[in-house]
């Protein structure tokens, strides 16, 4: 029994590694990028985005998308202050965030890692 307990442990995603993911997010500060493309805001998020899927993914699934959600706040957050017709609402900033996402998944890491899974547990059930 204790044995399975310190695995238990040991297989959960550690508490700093997802709020030091998300301290660096806050650090970069998206939400004042806006004479940014969001195809040049991909460009430049990616490649740090892939290295934390290939380390949090591939060990700590938990930790990816508590990050993945942080990742896409802030990108709403930016949405609403680049594009005025949708400022006042986040739920029409998820739906125009998701309707990008639907037409170009691999836009972000983060978005092809989230629609390669959600297509994979819809075949299964």
């Amino acid at each position: 029994m204790r044995r399975e307990r310190r695995r238990a442990e040991t297989l959960r995603a550690p508490e700093y590694q997802c709020g030091a993911h998300r301290q660096t997010v806050r650090g970069w500060d998206l939400s004042h990028k806006t004479p940014l493309s969001l195809e040049v805001m991909a460009r430049w998020l990616n490649p740090m985005l892939r290295g934390w899927i290939n380390y949090s993914g591939r060990f700590y699934r938990s930790a990816m998308d508590c990050i993945a959600s942080h990742i896409d706040l802030h990108l709403a957050k930016w949405v609403a202050r680049k594009y005025k017709r949708v400022q006042g609402s986040l739920a029409q900033v998820y739906e125009w965030l998701r309707r990008i996402q639907s037409a170009k998944p691999c836009r972000f890491a983060h978005w092809e890692i989230c629609t390669r899974r959600e297509r994979s547990t819809t075949r299964a059930g």
